[in-house]
């Protein structure tokens, strides 16, 4: 009875509420009956139906749950699993050495079972990780792993989201055919298979696609339809990033209004997912919105809860400069006003000077939005940097004491091949010499069958000598290289 609702409540999961829901149930049956599979199991449902629900922080307990329950009854497969959950849940939070850590845990365990499904997971959210982090090359390379063991496990699925995937890093690249050639690919196979739950992201990569060629109409089409799916599964995290995008590019179509509505609405979701990423950068573009639109104290507003959000990019130096240029900018405010006041005595004057204040005014406003972003900028690629070269040293880490341990097994065997085979053959000829010394001269008969065994003996160490270097460095490698050298 349990394990048929594990298997109802996983044949749902694009219904994060079902899924949360016969969770529950799966808990109190399997703690009632001590089940503690079905209690595991409850729990990872449990925090997928939060996660795609848009309460991530709330899944990751579920998450840690499961794992230890999993780790307990020694259960390779689903302790992959989970460790790849929370390894989803820290790539949305924007903890990517966290992500990338519980990432490599999971592929030595589906190496381990030769999970080919669980090998493409891991890859997508290395490749992920590296995405977010600016280095897109890299992204590139973990999608086109992902892309080759999906195709090679078969899973259609797996392979639309990698094709997904790497359609937005070649959109990133700036490499525009490669990206439309991916992404149109991916919408069409997910809307054969009718896969709705993940087709938002395509047609949300699509819209973005466009938006960058400035051909906002067909953007436009492929957001409203990626907020469809969104709105659909109530994913508040991509609902988020949708209205980011569409912000963006009301901003450059010159509708200020249309980008401050959309960026107001990005900002509640993202805050209301917990996504720290994008509500650091939804703050941001609203203060340029703000800005743009002669608001300059709602762009001064959204610019400080910018600095609180992201307190390891501004230090207190740049704070206190934005509360100075804020108090010049009122200052000049109140000037003008008294300004306007004598503008009955002088009209003229007063204009020419209210305009320059106001020109004034204005360059500090625009040179101080650009110095912060500047500074936004390269702390945010100094961060991601580091972040990298973290993620770089821990797989050199693993590929040496992989190399190292390789090797030591190497020196092992070549070490027992010489000691059970060859040094065995050399005791066998020293008795046969042994005897050889033993034997009269005249007995030619008896000496020459000695001779015989000694050149059989010898004619086997010749064998295993072979051998053991044909072991160490076979000549059909280098002459034809690997694959005639493992077929051999």
């Amino acid at each position: 009875m349990i394990d048929e609702l594990i298997d109802s409540a996983t044949s749902n999961l694009r219904d994060p509420y079902l899924t949360v829901k016969l969770a529950n149930e799966i808990i109190a049956k399997s703690d009632q009956a001590s089940y503690e599979f079905g209690l595991a199991s409850g729990f990872k449902l449990k925090g997928i139906g939060y996660y795609y629900s848009g309460r991530a922080d709330s899944a990751l307990g579920f998450y840690q749950n499961s794992l230890e329950l999993f780790s307990k009854l020694n259960d390779t497969l689903e302790m992959g699993k989970a460790h790849i959950n929370i390894a989803t849940y820290y790539n949305a939070v924007a903890n990517y050495e966290k992500s990338v850590e519980q990432s490599l845990i999971s592929l030595t365990l589906f190496r381990s079972v030769s999970d080919l499904r669980g090998i493409a997971r891991v890859q997508n959210i290395l490749g992920q990780s590296y995405y977010f982090q600016g280095d897109y090359e890299e992204a590139k390379r973990y999608f086109k792993d992902y892309l080759n063991t999906s195709l090679e496990s078969g899973d259609s699925i797996e392979i639309s989201s990698s094709l997904s995937n790497l359609g937005a890093a070649f959109q990133e690249l700036d490499q525009i055919d490669s990206a439309l050639f991916y992404l149109e690919r991916a919408v069409q196979l997910k809307e054969r298979l009718n896969f709705l739950g993940n087709i938002g992201t395509s047609y949300y990569n699509l819209g973005d696609l466009f938006a960058e060629q400035k051909d906002y109409s067909k953007a436009e089409v492929y957001f409203k339809k990626a907020e469809e799916v969104y709105s659909n599964v109530s994913d508040s995290l991509r609902l988020s990033e949708l209205n980011l995008a569409r912000a963006e590019m009301a901003f450059n179509r010159s509708n200020i209004k249309g980008a401050i509505a959309f960026g107001e609405t990005a900002l509640k979701l993202a805050m209301a997912s917990g996504a720290n990423e994008v509500k650091k950068n939804t703050l941001a573009q609203l203060a340029l919105f703000h800005a743009e639109n002669n608001a300059y104290n709602k762009a001064y507003s959204y610019l400080t809860e910018y600095v609180k959000a992201s307190e390891d990019i501004l230090n207190s130096e740049n704070i206190e400069s934005i509360n100075r240029l804020r108090e010049e900018f009122l200052t000049k405010e109140k000037e003008q006003q008294i300004e306007l006041q004598q503008a009955e005595l002088s009209a003229q004057q007063v204009r020419l000077q209210r305009n320059q204040i106001l020109v004034l005014a204005l360059v500090i406003i625009v040179l101080l939005v650009v110095v912060v972003f500047l500074l936004w900028k390269n702390r945010t690629e100094k961060a991601y940097e580091l972040e990298r070269q973290n993620a770089q040293v821990k797989l050199r880490e693993a590929e040496i004491n992989a190399i190292i341990n390789s090797q030591e097994k190497e020196r092992n065997r070549f070490a027992r091949d010489l000691h059970d085979g060859f040094g065995q053959l050399i005791s066998v000829l020293k008795l046969n010499l042994a005897q050889l010394s033993e034997t009269s001269s005249k007995d030619a008969e008896k000496r020459f069958e000695v001779y015989k065994n000694g050149e059989s003996v010898i004619n086997e160490m010749y064998s295993e000598l072979r051998n053991i270097c044909f072991d160490l460095m076979p000549q059909t490698l280098v002459k034809r290289g690997l694959m005639p050298a493992l077929k051999e």
